[in-house]
This record gives structure tokens, sequence and C-alpha cells, in this order.
């Protein structure tokens, strides 16, 4: 994803869009601090592991959940990925398939972990990972679900790209961030790409 230039920039040498658009982004703090008071989350029968992130944008999520459910596997764990399925028509559950899907159905990033192994899309992640567990999931891998409070996390990865790290470390739409990054950090283990 291609971001303004003035996010990139230190705030040591900010513009004067951040600063203006600052406004905005307490808003959007106080909306995620409110959601994260009146949402309580639900607690799964099987692990769940989330890789998301603290910006927004393309960071490497989708080839760390692609390969987190290879190494899984490899350990014998049956795995599924959940994601919200980013650009789909489908609200889900539903178990993308990789034959017949297009990426006008269910999006292009829940095609191509289809690719590798069962996946699912939902907007509603609780119903996604239900469906997945009725499947047979043993693991459930969360995509892009570091700031979903519906969902109780075992553990979380958080993905930088190493390139832009936080930006100018303002919240959308100041900068890129989704989050604070003290909020966001306190989440999991950080996997810089």
């Amino acid at each position: 994803m291609l971001f303004p230039n003035f996010w990139l920039k230190p705030k040591l040498k900010p513009s004067i869009l951040p600063l203006l658009l600052y406004p905005i982004s307490i808003l959007w703090m106080v909306f995620g601090m409110m959601k994260l008071m009146v949402i309580s989350p639900n607690q799964s029968r099987v692990p769940i592991i989330c890789v998301g992130n603290i910006t927004i944008g393309g960071n490497g999520k989708t080839p760390t959940a692609i390969k987190l459910r290879s190494l899984l596997n490899d350990l014998g764990y049956n795995s599924h990925i959940v994601s919200r399925g980013y650009k789909s028509i489908i609200k889900g559950p539903h178990l993308v398939d990789k034959i017949r899907d297009s990426t006008s159905l269910v999006g292009d990033e829940a095609l191509m972990m289809a690719q590798y192994g069962p996946t699912w899309i939902s907007r509603n992640r609780n119903k996604g990972i239900e469906s997945a567990i009725k499947s047979g999931a043993e693991v459930i891998i969360l995509d892009d679900g570091l700031q979903n409070y519906s969902v109780k996390k075992d553990f979380s990865i958080i993905v930088i790209e190493a390139s832009i790290g936080f930006g100018n470390g303002y919240l959308i739409p100041a900068g890129p961030l989704r989050e604070s990054i003290t909020s966001g950090l306190k989440k999991g283990k950080i996997n810089a790409i």
C-alpha cells in the first residue's frame, strides 16, 4: 500500500497535515478505547494465534500466516486460517474453494491463503472460528485480527514492514497507526519483514 508522504516523515520534521488531522486521530483512539470497553472477547476451545499489525496496509501478514500454518501442519496440527475476507463479497462464514472461488468473490488474500490449506472468510470472526472447528481445525490462525476485540487470542504475532516501521507515529488519519505503538506492542511478539 502506498502511504501519503506525510505519514512517513518523522515527528521531529512534521508537515502541517498530521497536525491538522490530529484531532480526528484522537477521535479514532477514543472510538477504539470504547470498543475495548464494551466488547467482551469469546474464548475458543482451540488455540487462537493472531497474525496482525499496528499500521494499515500490507505488512506481510498473509505470507506470515501461510508460513505459520505450514509450520503447525508440519508439527501435526490441523490448522485453519480465519480471515475477515478483505474486499470479499461473501460475508461468511465460507470455506474458500481455491478452484471455484474468485478474487472478486472472496478477495485476493483469502484466495492466496487457500492455495496452501483451509481458509475461512467471515466478517464475524467468532462464527468463522466455530465453522473451522466444526471442520476439524485444532488451531486457528486469525489473519489481521489484532484490533478485533471479539476474539480472545492465545498468542499474537505483530508483523512490521521494517522499511516503513511505524511511519510518523500518529494514529489514522494523521498517520498510519491503527492504535498506539505501546498498546499494539503489548499484544504480541514482533516479526519485522
